[in-house]
């Protein structure tokens, strides 16, 4: 949003973004990255604890989801799960390891081994908190910016790189505007002049790293926070060990394989074959003259739009009109994403940008 800077600005100077405090004196010569290209693989390269040849540990994340804005008729329960949950990981190599995570009624367990990657739900949908949660933490930095698919398409290009500063606090950022010709909507990632990437702004849902650590020469940030303007939507603190000698049992599940749609990963729009295809009818926002709204949810692998919920919007107009939008999303009917021939499930956004009389809907837009 074009509130982005402003944002960042005032949770720096509150203290709420820390730059890790671990000494890199044989980082100080490293000149500074020049492409943007160049921003996100320095900071995977920091941040980035399950490349090839990684130290293996186990990590216990303890997480609580917030509520919403559901827009939701009177009466009606609360679609969003939210609560307590528990996130605990042990990786020894990239294809040994074991995820397993507790959320309200929600339980389910990933392993890969030697016998292939298999994976136990209690039900058949991630729900979209624990997706939030798990996307940031698995993969701080995109992998489709630092793929090098992602590094030959049209994904690399159109960043634009600013140096900031606030109070003696220096931030790089990495933005561009995209889906909106008003530019209302942005895509934004802030860099300490290190390379550590500290937050990111996407269509007005924000996540922030802090309380950073030193681990196996990597960074990690302890805690992880997700907002959507003042309003926080998760919370998660982490601590990590070395893991020691790793029973083997513990990488096994019955069963075979699992396919490639049934994943605790969220996927990324290059990783799948099509994008969310609209079958019902197109919602319609009546919205006000030069108004811009976001919505986010959970695609799940039968096609339905899941916990949605509205992220930002500027002059939205009148509450009934974003109610009956809400609802109708609700009750739309799509075709699912697709991974090697398998119904997946994806977090995806709907933006909305009205000009004058004419509005733009530009979703949508799946997840990173």
């Amino acid at each position: 949003m074009k509130l982005t800077l402003l944002l960042c600005l005032l949770l720096v100077s509150s203290g709420q973004i820390l730059c890790p405090q671990a000494p890199a004196p044989q980082q100080a010569t490293i000149p500074e990255p020049k492409t943007s290209i160049e921003w996100f693989s320095r900071a995977n390269e920091e941040m980035n604890i399950r490349m090839p040849g990684a130290a293996s540990f186990h990590m216990k994340v303890l997480f609580h989801a917030f509520p919403g804005m559901e827009y939701l008729g009177k009466g009606e329960e609360p679609r969003i799960i939210t609560g307590e949950g528990i996130y605990e990981e042990t990786w020894v190599a990239s294809h040994l390891w074991r995820r397993e995570v507790t959320f309200a009624d929600y339980h389910a367990i990933e392993v890969e081994s030697d016998h292939g990657r298999k994976m136990w739900a209690s039900t058949n949908y991630e729900p979209s908190r624990l997706m939030m949660l798990l996307d940031p933490l698995l993969d701080p930095v995109p992998r489709y910016l630092v793929s090098r698919e992602g590094q030959h398409s049209a994904i690399a290009k159109g960043w634009h790189i600013d140096h900031l500063s606030n109070e003696g606090t220096s931030m790089v950022r990495i933005a561009r505007g995209e889906h909106a010709a008003s530019g209302e909507f942005t895509d934004a990632f802030y860099f300490s002049p290190r390379g550590i990437l500290l937050l990111e702004d996407r269509y007005g849902l924000t996540t922030s790293w802090s309380n950073g650590v030193t681990f196996a020469d990597k960074i990690i940030f302890t805690r992880i926070v997700v907002s959507a303007g003042e309003r926080t939507l998760l919370t998660a603190d982490a601590t990590i060990a070395a893991e020691g000698q790793a029973d083997p049992g513990e990488f096994e599940l019955e069963g075979g394989s699992s396919d490639a749609g049934k994943t605790l990963r969220p996927l990324r729009f290059i990783e799948v074959e099509h994008g969310p295809i609209l079958l019902s009818a197109d919602p319609v926002w009546p919205g006000a003259d030069h108004s811009a709204l976001s919505i986010y949810g959970g695609l799940d692998r039968t096609g339905k739009f899941r916990e949605v919920e509205l992220i930002v919007s500027v002059n939205p107009g009148a509450d009934k009109d974003l109610r009956q939008l809400m609802e109708d999303f609700r009750e739309s009917r799509w075709r699912p994403v697709e991974i090697d021939g398998y119904a997946c499930q994806t977090l995806m956004y709907v933006l909305y940008v009205r000009e004058g009389q004419q509005q733009t809907g530009s979703g949508p837009v799946p997840i990173r």
